[in-house]
């Protein structure tokens, strides 16, 4: 049989989120989901993995985003995802590993506060500039993230390159999940753009995907 992913209903807010567990790129705050438990209602954290792909804030009242939920362990089922994923996030399927591991370190406090000689600060910006460096993104620190800072970024992708390679979440530790959503209607009057959202679960890494096929 093939793997059906569970599909969510969302909007998001943006820059920064100031809902979930901590400041963040954007907040998801999902409305419905076809999910046994998970995703959950509400709001939650969320993080941009494709500069390209763009989503909006500013929509009507009524309209909504709605796209199937990946998980960031299952690799071969998102190269296969509905609407496809963006092509440099599909190139750079093998660096989510890292991306894990930084945004739970961010979320314990356990970022160490230099890398190679360079003084890292665990801001929200320096973390999603970071994780656009793994994956492919120019961080555009100038002209997206006011507040981040070039030199950290780098060396916080650099320490999360080598110290996340391979990283499985366990048991209370964090996994992302990724969705290519749609908005139910045109988005031609939409206003502010943002990118691919990133949400998160305190649940072990398999509560959303388990296998490819069943």
């Amino acid at each position: 049989m093939t793997y059906t992913p569970p599909s969510i209903k969302f909007s998001v807010s943006v820059t920064p989120g100031t809902g979930g567990e901590a400041l963040s790129f954007l907040d998801v705050n999902i409305l419905s989901s076809t999910g046994v438990g998970y995703p959950g209602l509400g709001v939650t954290d969320g993080w941009c993995l494709d500069r390209s792909v763009s989503i909006y804030s500013s929509i009507p009242s009524g309209w909504y985003y709605q796209g199937n939920v990946y998980s960031s362990t299952e690799l071969g089922v998102l190269a296969g995802a509905t609407p496809t994923l963006s092509a440099n996030l599909l190139s750079h399927l093998d660096a989510l590993d890292s991306v894990n591991w930084l945004l739970n370190a961010y979320y314990t406090n356990s970022i160490p506060a230099s890398w190679n000689g360079t003084a890292v600060t665990a801001s929200w910006q320096n973390v999603q500039g970071a994780v656009w460096t793994l994956l492919g993104s120019n961080p555009a620190v100038s002209d997206t993230i006011t507040g981040g800072d070039a030199a950290q970024i780098a060396a916080l992708a650099n320490e999360a390159a080598t110290l996340g390679n391979g990283y499985i979440a366990e048991a209370g530790q964090y996994t992302g999940v990724t969705s290519r959503p749609r908005c139910t209607r045109p988005v031609a009057r939409c206003t502010a753009t943002r990118c691919n959202p990133w949400s998160w679960s305190p649940r072990p890494q398999r509560w959303v995907i388990s296998s490819g096929t069943t």
